[in-house]
């Protein structure tokens, strides 16, 4: 084959090759069009859990086919920036309005499949001055009064859940808002006092039972700190002996003491 013919043949196939690309760029076209003119949406620009407060980096915009957008389809990203997630949404999944609800809507719509809200009544050093917080995770501290007999008694605190997330306290879902008036109540009965656990099941039943028996106390963890430590219970036995006390001395400290009532010919003891 020439030189000529070599040229000639290399312009014929590059010319053959434009033309194939222009015709499947235009029955592409054809098909889109067919198919409706592209629609923006929002989708996810990652994967998004369940009960998530959704911010705007989590979306983006982009377009498809109109008959490709799912029913509900999210346009703007104001109908869900500050909602909460009702399921998992993968990435690039279209945002659609029946996978959220707002945030202040209901404590149980914050309650996963499976889990419970438990409510406690906590003074206000256990709310850490007003910064215990939605999402923070705590472990609950148990401190009970055993009696063995009428004469001896066993003081003790234990660890009794550990790594819990704090649902709500009082009625807040969320960070903070403008502050409001406290309640003119009793400290005891206001609103910011009542503290929400998410617990299973279990854990409900362990801790009521135990709320009812002794003082529940919390203890704040850091965001960053999971892990699972095994800690010792305290008893006051224990606390006396590093304090230096005898075991004599032990004995008289949980013994509680009594009066004796004479009245007549009869002996009444009365505990203190």
């Amino acid at each position: 084959m020439s030189r000529n013919q070599m040229i000639l043949t290399t312009v014929a196939a590059g010319l053959l090759g434009l033309i194939f690309s222009y015709l499947y760029l235009t029955a592409q076209k054809r098909n889109i069009l067919a198919k409706g003119q592209p629609q923006s949406v929002l989708v996810a620009s990652r994967h998004i859990e369940p009960w998530t407060r959704v911010t705007e980096d989590m979306l983006r915009r982009t377009d498809i086919p109109a008959e490709y957008l799912n029913p509900g389809a999210v346009r703007d990203a104001e109908e869900v920036v500050g909602q909460m997630s009702l399921a998992p949404i993968s990435k690039g999944e279209q945002i659609t309005a029946n996978k959220f609800t707002p945030g202040e809507k209901g404590l149980s719509l914050h309650v996963p499949t499976g889990r419970r809200a438990f409510p406690l009544m906590l003074d206000d050093a256990s709310l850490f001055a007003g910064n215990l917080n939605p999402g923070d995770h705590v472990d609950v501290l148990g401190t009970f009064n055993i009696m063995e007999s009428e004469q001896r008694y066993y003081n003790f605190t234990s660890t009794l859940l550990a790594n819990i997330k704090v649902l709500s306290v009082g009625s807040r879902t969320g960070p903070k808002q403008e502050k409001k008036k406290d309640n003119q109540l009793a400290p005891a009965y206001q609103e910011k006092n009542i503290v929400s656990l998410l617990l299973t099941p279990q854990e409900s039943l362990l801790l009521s039972y135990c709320a009812e028996r002794g003082v529940i106390n919390l203890s704040l963890r850091s965001p960053h700190d999971e892990e699972q430590i095994d800690t010792e219970t305290i008893t006051l036995e224990e606390l006396l002996k590093k304090a230096g006390l005898n075991q004599q001395k032990i004995q008289k400290i949980r013994e509680k003491p009594s009066l004796e009532i004479i009245r007549g010919i009869q002996k009444k003891k009365e505990r203190r």
